[in-house]
């Protein structure tokens, strides 16, 4: 393991992997993929055009040219069958890129799970507690400076798929983040709004408002936060 001749021979041979992978994306993905770590931005992705392998991707770029700890860099999805195809897709790409230790040490997570995590073990069996635990732990977050800088200074990166699918705990729990995170990648198709009665739901039980439409996180995430947009629209599913 500490023998200079391999290490310099698996330095080579993830370079060349990496330089491969990184040539099979467009000009658009590889600008996403290559923006600063402490860069952050809105990336609004159409149908086919290859969301979720810029986001892997740009993980990869994070961990070999950005040099980022794989500890350091949170992937935030809205259920676990998206959480689980991300992580057995990086799980692949990284073996791939003879990073393949290092896939485990991502923190892949649902909202869910992450904010379970960060919960009273008395809170986290008490009825209705999944449900209840991205509110309670926006709420602890907007509240409690220091527990929110806690958590956010943990990560030189955030990346969080299917923006689309925001309601207003999900968005708090993301703008909280990134006041104290290094950098952050949100990503979604903001034609692609199939949780509308989400929303309805949560202002009938907190009995707020809440925007129904995604459409209005995007704008308020451009809006708020002055980034730069990107724009995936090529499908590559339709492409001969």
């Amino acid at each position: 393991e500490n023998n200079p001749i391999l290490q310099e021979l698996l330095s080579q041979v993830r370079r060349e992997r990496f330089s491969e992978e990184m040539d099979s994306l467009s000009e658009n993905q590889l600008e996403i993929c290559k923006a600063s770590f402490d860069h952050t931005f809105l990336v609004n992705a159409g149908p086919g055009s290859g969301k979720t392998h810029v986001l892997i991707m740009r993980c990869a770029h994070l961990l070999h040219m950005r040099k980022i700890d794989p500890a350091a860099i949170l992937v935030l999805a809205f259920n676990r069958a998206v959480v689980y195809e991300i992580r057995d897709r990086i799980r692949k790409l990284f073996r791939a890129l003879g990073y393949g230790s290092y896939a485990n040490r991502l923190d892949v997570s649902t909202f869910h799970s992450f904010a379970l995590r960060h919960q009273q073990a008395t809170d986290i069996y008490q009825e209705d507690a999944i449900g209840q635990a991205v509110h309670t732990f926006k709420e602890n977050m907007e509240s409690d400076e220091e527990f929110a800088r806690t958590i956010g200074s943990r990560y030189k990166a955030v990346l969080v798929d299917e923006f689309q699918d925001m309601n207003e705990d999900f968005h708090g729990v993301v703008k909280v983040l990134l006041k104290h995170c290094g950098g952050a990648m949100v990503i979604g198709d903001d034609d692609q709004d199939i949780l509308t009665w989400n929303r309805r739901k949560w202002a009938k039980k907190y009995r707020r408002e809440c925007p129904l439409e995604a459409v209005h996180y995007f704008s308020d995430f451009r809006k708020s936060l002055d980034l730069d947009v990107y724009e995936l629209t090529l499908n590559y599913r339709s492409v001969p």
